[in-house]
Formats: C-alpha cells, structure tokens, sequence
C-alpha cells in the first residue's frame, strides 16, 4: 500500500467518530459534583430522590441528587464530547526535525480526555506513528494548564534503498512522549495549545550486503537507534 493512500485511510478511521457521531441522543446535561460531565436524557426518580441518565447505547444510569451539581436542558441535542486535537511540532535534538500530528479524542470528564492519532513525522526516514494520546486539564475554565502522555509504535513511510550491493530496509518502531503546555479558548468550539515535552522514537534499520565476488555470500546487518528529542508543539483544538 502506497505510504500515502495508508496515511489517508488511517486518518479517515481516526476522524470518523468526529464525523460520524457530531451529536448524541438526548437533550440534557448533567454536571457530578466530582467534575464529571454526562450527556443524555434525564428522568426525575422523587420517590428516591435520584435521577436516572439515558446515555449513548439506552444505557442508564442512577445518581442520587446529592451527587449533582447541577442539570442543564439545552432543548437541541447535545453534542458528544469528542475533541479533535491537531499539532505542528519541533522536534530538537543531535539532528533537528519536525512532524505533524492529529488525534481524536473522547473528552470523559471536565478535565481528561484520551483518544488516538496519527500523523507523518521525520527522523532519520519518514515515519508514520499511530498512538493512544492522553490528557488532564489541571484547572476549569478557558485558560488552563495541562499534562499530555503518548504511547504507540511509528511505521515507516520511506521506501527501501536498494541497488547492486546493499538493500536497506526501514522497520519503525515504539514511541513515547510527555510534557505539559498551555490550553487557551479562543471561542466556544477552538481552543490553541502549546505544550513542550520529551519524545522517544524507536527506529529499526536493516542493511543486507551482497558480496557478489564471493558468490551467493550476504551480511545482514540491523541498526536499532533510540532517539531522545525536545518537542516543541503548536496548534488548535477542536
């Protein structure tokens, strides 16, 4: 499969559940007095003094009104709380570079979120990396600080370098990633971010030599390289 066709389709997967699920079913939101947000249709339960939430899949679930801060009836169905995160990034280090990444997430509270993503990034070849994306939102509001961590495994878009003495095969290989930044709303919807962090890049290389003056004779020779960079990352979040 063509690197970029591959890019494309792993987008679209990744993006699907913004695309496909902008709205969920109910009309109320209910705000837990432990910072925990849900989206449904709400039912009065007074005979136990609780209330009943009809989420997403007709599942229910049952709080007792001391644990609600408050109810919201937005009379329009209401969004899911689905953010779509996209990045810029530096990458500093020994050899300098750069990438561009985009994830979607499921935003389960006021202050986390985790989701996946995907993107191209360059190091010693073009990699695409496929990772779970994690964060928390230390403070409520529009201007917040917040914590990020990666993990997942980058495959390589680089095509092999063959000729008549050697053919180099480029494997990929684990990533990971933390660090913090800054979240700032800039509307209702658009959010900017700038985060700072550490990122560490597996990367596998494998060189076979043919010694033709030898006869059928070959070296194989693997490269495994663990690649510590800054990263410095920009962007909006949706």
């Amino acid at each position: 499969m063509k690197p970029l066709l591959f890019f494309i389709i792993t987008s679209f997967l990744f993006l699907s559940p913004c695309l496909l699920f902008a709205q969920a079913e109910g009309n109320d939101i209910v705000y837990l007095k432990n910072g925990s947000i849900l989206y449904g249709e709400v039912t009065d339960m007074p005979e136990t003094n609780s209330i009943k939430v009809k989420i997403i899949g007709n599942n229910q679930l049952v709080f007792p009104r001391t644990e609600i801060l408050k109810i919201e009836k937005t009379g329009k169905p209401s969004k899911l709380p689905i953010q779509l995160v996209t990045e810029i990034s530096f990458l500093g280090g020994s050899n300098n570079s750069a990438g561009f990444t985009i994830a979607s997430a499921y935003k389960f509270c006021s202050w986390g979120s985790a989701g996946v993503g995907t993107g191209v990034e360059f190091f010693e070849y073009q990699v695409l990396p496929v990772y779970g994306d994690f964060r928390y939102k230390i403070f409520r509001g529009n201007f917040s600080p917040y914590l990020f961590g990666r993990f997942g495994y980058s495959f390589p878009l680089s095509k092999a370098q063959v000729n008549d003495y050697s053919h180099v095969e480029y494997k990929g290989g684990i990533l990971a990633a933390a660090g913090g930044g800054i979240q700032k709303s800039i509307s209702e919807h658009i959010s900017l971010i700038f985060a700072v962090g550490y990122r560490y890049q597996k990367l596998r290389t494998v060189t076979t030599y043919q010694y033709w003056y030898s006869g059928n004779n070959s070296q194989i020779d693997e490269r495994i390289d663990g690649l510590n960079r800054i990263t410095v990352s920009l962007g909006p979040l949706f």
